[in-house]
């Protein structure tokens, strides 16, 4: 469900092309051209499905569904990699904002006007929404829990001033921000491009970023191989950010001192591992309690104590690949 902003800025609905990058995506060509047909936005439009060289059925589809459309276009990407399809549609438009999402997130009708809603203040320049993920296996709450703080950290440091996180399955961009910052800053990886524009926009303009309830839902990952690869390609792209990478290493290191701390229990310093184990729950429960409230989610026990187990070793794994910046997604390897 969208919760709509209620700060929204005075001034026309700028024009704005929705930008969703497909790579192997066939299942989920219809639900796109289903969910986009629906939406309700005031101001002029556009939606191009790109490409990316997908080796499935995704590009027929797209080609198919697509003619005859009197919105939604299908383009098939020159370039490699998500970061060159996105910015192939943007030198082929002209709309005033750029808005990006994911092919497997599923929006509501009314998704692109609480997006774009504080895009009438031409002051702001880039707007993210929340992301969560949805699905009711024990396996997909577990993700959504986790990746509640996230989001929870992004509201927070937005609603501060000082924005850390945005997701590019949510996002739009003035399209004259993003001229005057280059774009992209690099083309060879396959992340960090969110983070990167919102750490130059922000620094160049401070104060034109907002965060908004606007939200989309996504599916968590199939099995555990796949999660991690997804969590050490999203790990990297802290070094994106001003500040990131201290903030990435305190936390690290926190884990690390804290699971040092509950082994020392067999030591004679079971009382002292015990506390500072309760401690931690007890932070953990009531922040990811108000996080999942934030995305208008239930926090749920059981999965809050596979998370609260695995926590400490996985974050601890995952911050040591991610400084090698090799990983696998989508069929492609990433150095």
């Amino acid at each position: 469900m969208v919760v709509p902003d209620s700060r929204e800025a005075l001034g026309p609905w700028p024009s704005a092309v929705v930008i969703v990058p497909v790579r192997n995506e066939e299942n989920h060509i219809a639900r796109l051209f289903t969910q986009f047909s629906s939406i309700t936005y005031p101001g002029d439009w556009e939606v191009w499905l790109v490409d990316d060289h997908s080796t499935d059925q995704s590009w027929p589809q797209m080609q198919r569904l697509a003619t005859g459309h009197p919105r939604i276009r299908a383009y098939q990407s020159s370039g490699v990699g998500k970061k060159a399809a996105i910015a192939e549609v943007i030198a082929a438009t002209q709309s005033q904002v750029i808005v990006t999402t994911d092919a497997d997130c599923v929006i509501d009708d009314g998704w692109m006007r609480s997006l774009m809603a504080t895009m009438r203040d031409e002051s702001v320049r880039l707007t993210a929404g929340l992301v969560r993920i949805a699905g009711g296996s024990l396996w997909n709450r577990v993700q959504a829990l986790e990746f509640s703080s996230v989001m929870a950290m992004a509201w927070i440091t937005a609603k501060g001033g000082r924005p850390l996180y945005c997701s590019g399955a949510n996002l739009a961009i003035r399209r004259s921000a993003w001229e005057e910052v280059g774009g992209y800053g690099m083309y060879g990886t396959g992340t960090g491009d969110d983070l990167d524009l919102l750490n130059r926009i922000a620094s160049l303009h401070p104060g034109s970023t907002r965060m908004v309830r606007a939200t989309v839902d996504t599916h968590g990952q199939a099995d555990a191989v796949t999660f991690l690869q997804q969590r050490i390609r999203w790990a990297s792209k802290w070094q994106r950010v001003q500040g990131g990478t201290a903030l990435a290493v305190v936390h690290w290191i926190f884990q690390v001192v804290f699971l040092g701390v509950l082994f020392t229990a067999p030591l004679g310093y079971g009382s002292a591992a015990a506390c500072c184990w309760f401690l931690k729950v007890l932070v953990d429960g009531l922040f990811l309690t108000r996080a999942m409230s934030l995305l208008g989610q239930r926090f749920g026990l059981a999965e809050f104590l596979v998370v609260e187990a695995l926590y400490a070793p996985y974050v601890i794994y995952v911050g040591l690949q991610a400084l090698t910046g090799r990983y696998v997604w989508k069929g492609r390897t990433y150095n």
